[in-house]
């Protein structure tokens, strides 16, 4: 029985066996192309992340590698270069399911506290754009002569973030 992307089923054993469901309508063809006009980054990912959400759902290594094998078909068909797919999954699959402990680099609390320390820098993503952050990089120094940055900015730091276009 499926339930939102997971089938559920119960073999003659009465074991529970835990797959992928997508309906016979999906083509898979929803993924991100590889040469979209999107930050490298973020292309890079999808293949990680598609792995990990099977490797999380999927209950028999059997299961585990056909579905694998039919992401690396998904992504080749969006134009995903052969060693960017085998990397993401390879990285998934040593990193294991997203709800194991390994999976988590600190604690919930640890993690809150350092969101406090983080200086976010906004910017909207155009490739063609310069790389204002760099630049901020740049200036750094410079900012911590000044003895009211130097408050604000005392043991934080600065991230980059390039949010898409809204059109």
């Amino acid at each position: 029985m499926p339930f939102l992307d997971i089938l559920v089923l119960i073999t003659e054993d009465n074991e529970i066996v835990r797959d992928i469901f997508s309906k016979y309508t999906d083509t898979h063809i929803m993924y991100l192309n590889f040469y979209s006009n999107h930050p490298k980054h973020v292309k890079l990912n999808i293949p990680f992340n598609l792995a990990s959400r099977i490797i999380t759902i999927t209950s028999t290594e059997l299961l585990r590698k056909k579905r694998l094998e039919e992401l690396k078909v998904y992504l080749k068909k969006q134009q995903y270069p052969e060693q960017g797919k085998d990397y993401g999954i390879q990285k998934a699959l040593i990193k294991g399911p997203i709800i194991t402990e390994s999976r988590r680099s600190e604690s919930t609390e640890e993690s809150s506290n350092n969101l406090n320390k983080i200086v976010p820098f906004v910017t909207t993503y155009y490739p063609g754009d310069y790389d204002i952050f760099s630049f901020m990089r740049q200036i750094e120094n410079n900012l911590h002569k000044s003895e009211k940055w130097t408050k604000f900015y005392k043991k934080r730091r600065l991230s980059t973030v390039k949010d898409s276009q809204k059109v």
